[in-house]
């Protein structure tokens, strides 16, 4: 769930989206979201339900809990179930929504914070700790993410993904952002990047 900030307007949450996104609104537009999560069990009175597809499971199949549990909004990538009384969005990426939405909820992070971000299939972690090294050097303050550990200016947090999910991710650049990190040095999966988590 990420209820830290004050409700944001939906209409602000969905002009971060890129043109042709959001297919089609059904319901009241000038709603004010609580919060907004992935997940259905975090979603709560107030709060938007961003539908997403993993490998293996579909959040479709969990739009029935998350109105259950009071969601005033659904972003799924289909039209709106009967019945439902709230704000529902159709969009063509579940992800790609959920990506946009997340960078909206934190204010842009990425505008403020240079990310560099390293893929492949080795070295990845190797040359992240250089990058920062070298931006270091210059006199930079920079934050980490990586398969590692992630960085905040001194602050050494553990971490569970290589590449964390967008809502994470956008929470973690406006970490770097507060505690006045001008770069972040990322290790982007190829599973992340299938995924828009950055």
């Amino acid at each position: 769930m990420n209820a830290a900030h004050a409700p944001r307007a939906l209409t602000e949450l969905l002009a971060a989206l890129p043109l042709g996104v959001v297919r089609e609104i059904s319901g009241p537009r000038t709603v004010e979201v609580d919060h907004f999560a992935q997940d259905s069990r975090e979603v709560g009175p107030g709060g938007m339900f961003v539908v997403t597809r993993g490998v293996s499971w579909d959040g479709h199949a969990f739009i029935d809990t998350a109105i259950a549990r009071g969601a005033a909004v659904i972003v799924a990538e289909r039209g709106p179930d009967a019945g439902f009384t709230g704000t529902w969005v159709e969009v063509g990426d579940g992800a790609i929504a959920l990506a946009g939405i997340a960078a909206a909820w934190y204010g842009h992070p990425g505008r403020d914070v240079k990310v560099l971000a390293t893929t492949g299939t080795n070295g990845k972690t190797t040359t992240t700790f250089l990058l920062k090294s070298i931006l270091e050097a210059w006199h930079q303050k920079v934050g980490l993410v990586s398969t590692v550990e992630i960085r905040i200016g001194e602050a050494r947090l553990p971490t569970i993904f290589t590449t964390p999910p967008a809502p994470e991710f956008q929470r973690l650049l406006a970490a770097m952002r507060s505690a006045g990190c001008g770069y972040a040095v990322v290790e982007a999966s190829s599973h992340g990047l299938h995924q828009h988590r950055i």
